[in-house]
């Protein structure tokens, strides 16, 4: 058991020097070139930035030299950890991971080598574990292979990947070998948006081509009901870590011309002067044509809907549902919702422009119902304007329309005046000066001011809370920000820390790694 043990132990460390090591890059090789252009999703990883900014070897190589003491295989791995050139694969570069719907790798890995002597020596030390086959020459590669699992490399490129669809794995050989040596315009590299759009700084990078799944019948069965060709929509992310921050960048390279008309319009920040101005723990800003939004969701949702309530999923949809969902149709401009912090209760204000009064006409409606009558007085203070009492919690509720403005808050800024501008209004906060020109939506949550709404709860349902140290991590973020731009086609998110010195991924780097050092010293001194 303990040998297993070890043996376990020895291949996931050196998949994670593999993953987390650096060296010197190789010269030019066609790593690109060996990925198919119609290839489903595609991921990259800066293995160099990923060093740099997690510390995740300083961290993992103490564990490893504690574990694996006295162990002739376990030397080997330390040795990879402090020497990648023991490995010889090139990781200074990207590593690219990939999957395709047929006619290319499955769950994919695909890499430089600096030496393939070298990466047959590691090869032979793995095989100690029995984890590999010999190495084998086939028509001008080496190839090595268990199960499934197949490796094919030459003297500067390296592919594993797996069988697919019940094929030989002579067969997967076959059809590997031939993305070494396929033309250039077959590969990634004639896929034009994709080349445009590859940033190759990011440290984690993701391509998603939905075109492949069209060959899935039950994927055609959702094209069908949704009424939009969502097998056009193509898109790349990526991550990257500056300090104090983590920061994805998601981008539409194509998309159907129906799926375009849903996104949202430029932001013109026309309702600040109507939230009020407390701390905020959540803010949402969207413009938006509801009429078109409406017409062009109506049926794509319906049929989603009836089709998920075929599967069990969800509800069938039913009147009251899409009565809702239909009153989309009265917005006609800015919605914005702020959730603020407040005593005892978070202060929730949401406004919308609106072209008519079914929203009211529908909330007075919806709380006239008995369940309701109960605990709720409802006083109307003028035309369109109305306040709620809820008498077991103590809070007042002002809702109405006042100049084509939907309006409904709990913060009793607007008790003096509901639905008019404010004096101390959201337009003069921090928050209101981050949202960027010509963002289409805005989101933000400030971690900071949650600390306190995540105690007052916690509390409430007893056994003593969150604890200090949880909360203390917790404390260390600042913001979640996100928000789309170009008409929707990009969307940026980024978490920050309070600390701008301070790195997220190595953060968080240290938090896994404390935890798994716990976790597995406990468990392999049991062995």
């Amino acid at each position: 058991m303990k040998k297993t043990m070890k043996s376990t132990i020895l291949l996931a460390a050196a998949l994670l020097g593999m993953l987390f090591t650096n060296c010197q890059r190789s010269g030019d090789t066609p790593l690109y070139q060996a990925i198919p252009s119609d290839v489903a999703l595609l991921y990259s990883l800066r293995v160099d930035q990923i060093l740099d900014k997690s510390g995740v070897i300083n961290n993992f190589l103490p564990m490893a030299e504690s574990m694996l003491e006295g162990n002739e295989e376990g030397q080997f791995l330390i040795d990879i950890l402090k020497d990648v050139n023991t490995m010889g694969i090139d990781l200074s570069d990207i590593v690219f991971f990939i999957a395709n719907d047929g006619g290319g790798p499955n769950g994919a890995v695909v890499a430089r080598l600096t030496d393939r002597l070298k990466f047959t020596d590691f090869l032979g030390h793995l095989a100690e574990t029995g984890m590999v086959i010999n190495v084998e020459k086939k028509e001008g590669f080496y190839q090595a292979g268990v199960d499934d699992n197949l490796l094919i490399f030459n003297d500067h490129l390296l592919i594993a990947t797996q069988s697919i669809y019940g094929e030989t794995l002579e067969q997967a050989a076959a059809r590997v070998r031939a993305l070494f040596t396929q033309a250039k315009e077959k590969s990634i590299l004639g896929n034009d948006k994709f080349t445009q759009a590859f940033n190759t700084t990011d440290a984690l990078l993701a391509y998603v081509n939905l075109a492949p799944f069209s060959r899935d019948p039950g994927f055609k069965q959702m094209l069908t009901l949704t009424g939009m060709d969502i097998s056009s929509v193509s898109g790349i992310m990526g991550i990257s870590f500056p300090d104090g921050a983590m920061r994805m960048t998601t981008r539409v390279l194509s998309i159907d011309s129906a799926l375009l008309q849903t996104q949202g319009r430029p932001l013109t920040l026309s309702l600040l002067d109507y939230i009020p101005a407390a701390p905020a723990i959540a803010t949402a800003i969207l413009n938006m044509d509801g009429q078109a939004t409406y017409d062009n969701m109506q049926k794509s949702l319906t049929n989603f809907l009836t089709l998920a309530a075929m599967n069990g999923g969800f509800p069938a949809p039913t009147g009251g549902m899409l009565q809702a969902f239909g009153l989309l149709q009265s917005i006609n401009g800015e919605v914005m919702l702020n959730i603020a912090s407040g005593t005892p209760y978070p202060a929730a204000t949401l406004y919308a422009e609106v072209k008519d009064n079914r929203p009211l006409d529908a909330l007075n409606e919806w709380l006239s119902e008995g369940p309701f009558q109960t605990f709720l007085t409802t006083t109307k203070l003028a035309d369109n304007i109305y306040r709620a009492e809820v008498a077991p919690l103590r809070l007042s509720v002002y809702y109405g329309i006042k100049d084509g403005r939907f309006f409904i808050s709990n913060d009793e800024a607007l008790k003096a005046h509901p639905g008019d501008k404010l004096d101390n209004s959201f337009k003069n906060t921090p928050v209101a000066k981050r949202v960027p020109a010509g963002a289409s939506g805005y989101f933000l949550l400030d971690i900071s001011n949650l600390i306190q709404p995540i105690a007052f709860f916690a509390n409430m349902r007893g056994g003593g809370g969150i604890s200090p140290a949880l909360m203390a991590d917790i404390d260390q973020f600042q913001y979640l920000e996100a928000y789309s731009i170009e008409d929707g086609k990009e969307v940026v998110l980024q978490l920050e820390l309070k600390d701008k010195t301070k790195n997220v991924l190595k953060l968080t780097s240290d938090m896994a790694f404390k935890a798994l050092e716990t976790f597995t010293s406990s468990t392999y001194q049991s062995y």
